[in-house]
């Protein structure tokens, strides 16, 4: 089993009469993270589920992800649901329900600092070590654990920064 946390494409600059979790993906952040969805194409990870935050631009990040398949092509139906989980600091509850959906491949789009939080209570790292992960906006984190036991440890696979991602998927287009 594996699981994707990203981050949300770049988002409108925040303002004081626009709450935070109203802020919508920018036309740059859009593109941004289609270049990035085809690297993960060409790294062959396709999600059998995405979760999102309840925040605007992680939901417009997660149906994006969604919209295409690993071949860019319009997407077979990936379930799409929001997690208001995602949407704030993580806890053990939610590592934990994460972990026990054994699903192929699970996405989560949601927020920094966070997403790195979770990352560590899923590996079993104090949630202050969580700076040393910090995902850039489109950035991957991949997780895998060996079995399909919900108590089977986590790894850290990769780190997917936005700039690799974008050149592999742009090395994967057709000339």
């Amino acid at each position: 089993m594996q699981i994707l946390l990203i981050r949300h494409a770049r988002a409108q600059e925040r303002r004081a009469k626009r709450p935070d979790a109203e802020r919508a993906l920018t036309s740059e952040g859009r593109e941004r993270l289609l270049e990035c969805r085809a690297g993960l194409a060409a790294l062959e990870y396709a999600p059998t589920r995405i979760l999102h935050s309840p925040w605007l631009r992680a939901a417009q990040t997660a149906a994006l992800l969604a919209a295409q398949d690993a071949n860019g092509d319009a997407s077979v139906d990936v379930p799409v649901d929001v997690h208001a989980g995602l949407a704030r600091a993580p806890d053990a509850a939610l590592a934990a329900e994460l972990a026990a959906r054994g699903e192929g491949s699970l996405w989560c789009v949601g927020h920094e600092p966070w997403l790195s939080e979770l990352a560590c209570v899923l590996v079993g790292l104090p949630a202050k070590s969580a700076g040393a992960i910090a995902l850039k906006k489109c950035g991957v984190l991949v997780l895998e654990r060996d079995g399909d036991d919900s108590n089977d440890a986590w790894k850290i696979a990769a780190q997917l920064p936005p700039r690799v991602l974008r050149r592999l998927g742009a090395n994967a287009q057709p000339a």
